[in-house]
């Protein structure tokens, strides 16, 4: 089917000619309101997600660390918990490399908008069961497209995404009064395509071991979802200025103004030789090159200057200006 042109040759040409000639006005940004104006750039929609965000690896780390507490009070037995990272991938790429089961849970993670993902692999979930029931698990004997979990497999997944739950609330409360809410459950990727294929997700990944084996939960959170929380995920703790009780400064200046220092001044000065100062002995003098004017110093900082004389038959200095601090 042919497009319809828009313009003519000759409309294009008339046009060009008259930007060249500036009979067209070719000004731009004129109606545009600074305090309004946001620049986006387009071509890096994925800046936020791979510079990576400091706070949350914090939260995810602490979570970690939780986590690892209540599986191992569910399951009464030695598990460890370690957050091996984030990296960044598509949604259908992240499909595309699930295998068949697993455990796939869109959730709600409010007050964001949008749906996250939090996924329990196969192996995870069996070592889990075996470590519960005993006995093995294997998926080797279902055809192709035919295998899935069992009831009691599922209620183990279930429990370990309420766990998630739980401690994801707890390690995000710095953040942000997080809420994780169940929206849909699938173990086959194919029947998941509920967002937009391609969609960055920022991918963080748990991997969970016992003595018997274990898996990787990740959750995975849209690109749409984090960008909205930027300033607040980015932002650094800023300690709260401390107020300044007005009540303690009149007994700190009386206190300052108590305190005793010494005070001194250097009337003249002479200078040696080395061989001249160890020709020295008693009763030897040695003329100093005397100012009258002199500057008084208070435990070695100048503060005063002042003239050298006699008061009451005691040597004094007569202050007679104020050292600048500059």
């Amino acid at each position: 089917m042919e497009t319809k042109e828009v313009l003519t040759q000759g409309e294009i040409d008339a046009l060009l000619s008259g930007v060249e000639d500036s009979s067209v006005p070719t000004e731009k940004g004129t109606n545009l309101n600074q305090g309004e104006v946001q620049l986006v750039d387009f071509s890096n929609q994925n800046q936020l997600l791979n510079t990576g965000i400091p706070m949350l690896n914090v939260a995810h780390e602490r979570f970690a660390l939780d986590y690892c507490e209540s599986i191992s009070n569910t399951m009464r037995c030695a598990s460890t918990v370690e957050f091996a990272g984030t990296h960044i991938i598509s949604f259908i790429d992240y499909l595309n490399s699930m295998e068949l089961p697993t455990f796939i849970n869109f959730i709600h993670l409010k007050p964001m908008s949008g749906l996250a993902l939090a996924v329990f692999d196969a192996d995870l979930i069996g070592a889990l069961v075996d470590r519960f029931y005993g006995g093995g698990i294997s998926y080797n004997e279902a055809p192709e497209g035919k295998r899935d979990f069992t009831p009691s497999e599922k209620r183990m997944g279930n429990m370990l995404l309420q766990s998630a739950f739980t401690d994801l609330k707890a390690a995000w409360q710095s953040l942000l009064p997080l809420e994780p809410e169940l929206v849909q459950t699938e173990t086959n990727p194919d029947f998941s395509h509920l967002l937009n294929p391609s969609e960055p997700l920022m991918l963080n990944t748990f991997n969970i071991n016992f003595d018997n084996g274990g898996g990787k939960f990740q959750l995975a959170i849209p690109h749409t979802m984090i960008e909205p929380l930027q300033d607040r995920l980015m932002s650094v703790y800023k300690p709260e200025t401390p107020e300044i009780n007005a009540n303690w400064a009149p007994v700190i200046i009386e206190e300052i103004k108590s305190t005793t220092m010494q005070v001194a001044s250097i009337l003249g000065r002479a200078e040696l030789s080395v061989k001249e100062m160890l020709d020295l002995s008693p009763g030897d003098v040695i003329p100093l090159d005397a100012q009258d004017k002199v500057t008084l110093y208070a435990e070695g900082v100048p503060v005063f200057f002042g003239e050298f004389g006699a008061s009451n038959g005691k040597n004094a200095i007569k202050v007679t200006g104020k050292v600048s601090r500059q």
